[in-house]
């Protein structure tokens, strides 16, 4: 009786150590691949974050002639892109100091890049571009790129802000006197430069192409008469921004409201 209790102790004692190493290669297994799921898409992500810095650099360089367009490429296995639609208004105001008018407004779209469900940012970083509605003289890019945590982690480019460019003084003619000598106007020269995402065709997976085509250009003039400044302000639901620029003359401004339709359209796989 003794002899059969031990027998049947080492059997149990086997099935055991059995089920224990069997339920540790089965955890191994299971972090093992956790962590490779991880990594590949942390590099997923990274990978968007550098296609997504290409594809700015691109927009802006089409949406200076109406029919022009390029392109990246991404591989996408865990994540996507993705277009939002109406995600605010955006509101473009001139004052002189006497009146203040309204010369653009309308609802803006972004370009977003979501994340794998393993992929987590801590707070938003900006990429590249600033967090501003306002940029002058070209001191930034107008495309602003950066990543935040709502729902997921995600890749934004957001051209919902101005560039402002003063041009100068022109002296522009305004025909001829009776003495046949030509009369000429003169006028400060600010050029305002806006781009609008707008969405195309979306189909496929895997590796894609993102294409940014100009689809069209815009351009509207303003006179506003002026006193030495011009204050320029931009609003949205989260707040507003504003710039003043100091003219060089106490002469009328021209404003030049550039407005670039850029139309992104995705397919592959």
């Amino acid at each position: 009786m003794i002899k059969r209790r031990l027998g049947i102790s080492e059997i149990v004692s086997t099935i055991l150590l059995v089920s224990a190493l069997l339920i540790i290669s089965i955890a191994i297994m299971f972090v093992a691949n956790n962590i490779f799921a991880y990594q590949s898409q942390n590099v997923e992500f990274e990978q968007a974050k550098y296609v997504y810095m290409n594809l700015a650099e691109v927009i802006e360089e089409v949406s200076g002639k109406q029919g022009a367009s390029g392109y990246v490429r991404i591989n996408t296995v865990s994540g996507g892109p993705y277009f939002e639609v109406n995600v605010d208004e955006i509101t473009i105001k001139v004052d002189n100091g006497t009146d203040t008018q309204v010369i653009y407004s309308n609802s803006y779209n972004v370009l977003k890049y979501r994340a794998g469900n393993l992929v987590g940012v801590s707070e938003r970083e900006d990429l590249r571009g600033i967090d501003s509605l306002i940029v002058v003289n070209n001191e930034y890019p107008l495309g602003n790129i950066y990543t935040i945590q709502s729902n997921g982690a995600w890749v934004v480019i957001n051209y919902s802000r101005i560039g402002i460019l003063n041009l100068g003084v022109f002296n522009f003619t305004k025909g001829l006197n009776e003495s046949y000598e030509p009369i000429f106007d003169t006028l400060n020269v600010i050029e305002v430069h806006y781009v609008e995402l707008v969405p195309g065709s979306f189909a496929g997976s895997g590796s894609l192409y993102i294409v940014a085509t100009c689809e069209n250009i815009t351009v509207e003039y303003y006179r506003v008469d002026t006193n030495g400044t011009l204050t320029f302000i931009v609003e949205n639901s989260t707040g507003s921004e504003s710039y003043t620029m100091v003219l060089e003359e106490d002469y009328d401004t021209l404003i030049i409201f550039v407005k670039s339709i850029v139309e992104i359209n995705i397919f592959g796989g």
